[in-house]
């Protein structure tokens, strides 16, 4: 009985916020559920922030609410790739408020307001990737670096090698990272924005075929109906 009940509230809820933005629309989201049927299953879209590598691109998130909202986060992942430190490689949004820091008090649109925020401004210290203090050396201690794998060479002594993680902690190597997607941020923005927008280059060019080729079909069938 107490499931139902928690259950009941939270799909209460989840209607008033559903019902809030469809008197209000947000010019920078929207939201809602994917069926009729689930209301605990839904679909967010927000816009890539102006001056941002991924302006002008929609992005699409998943939305699952467990049956104790708003007394616990959902759970929210990008859908469209990103590149971004805070964002996995598998959509995971890696900040506090989806976890410790959430609160009753946000709702829906306050929590894709607060991850278009984290698009615009990064935070580094938050997330699986960025709990390290060097890009060359894994939260287990593990060393990425070449001269422990393919540019191994029998000259090296242990001498040489400690002399060469010496001079790794001096001057990391980007190329070598273990977290590809944190440390261009960190490290070189250039290459972040760069890298970026590359990606949504690409993502803007497939939207583009897309809607040629929703359209091209839309114009077939009126000419088969006609």
């Amino acid at each position: 009985m107490e499931t139902e009940t928690m259950q009941s509230c939270a799909r209460k809820i989840l209607e008033r916020e559903l019902r809030d933005i469809n008197e209000n629309p947000s010019t920078h989201i929207s939201f809602g559920p994917l069926s009729d049927d689930n209301m605990f299953q839904w679909q967010g879209i927000i816009i890539g922030p102006v001056d941002t590598p991924m302006e002008g691109v929609l992005f699409h998130l998943s939305i699952y609410f467990p049956i104790d909202y708003p007394f616990k986060p959902p759970t929210v992942k990008f859908l469209t790739k990103v590149y971004h430190p805070n964002v996995d490689e598998d959509g995971t949004i890696d900040i506090n408020i989806l976890g410790e820091e959430w609160s009753p008090a946000l709702t829906t649109e306050k929590l894709l307001l607060s991850i278009i925020s984290i698009l615009m401004n990064p935070i580094l210290e938050e997330g699986n990737q960025n709990q390290v203090c060097h890009p060359n050396i894994g939260v287990d201690g593990t060393i990425q670096i070449n001269i422990l794998g393919d540019q191994w060479s029998s000259a090296l002594t242990t001498e040489k090698l400690l002399l060469s993680i010496f001079s790794i902690l001096l001057d990391p190597i980007l190329e070598d990272s273990l977290y590809p997607m944190s440390n261009p941020y960190r490290h070189n923005m250039n290459c972040y924005n760069k890298k970026a927008r590359g990606l949504t280059k690409k993502i803007l060019r497939c939207w583009s075929r897309i809607k040629l080729l929703c359209h091209s079909n839309s114009k077939a069938r009126a000419a088969k109906q006609a």
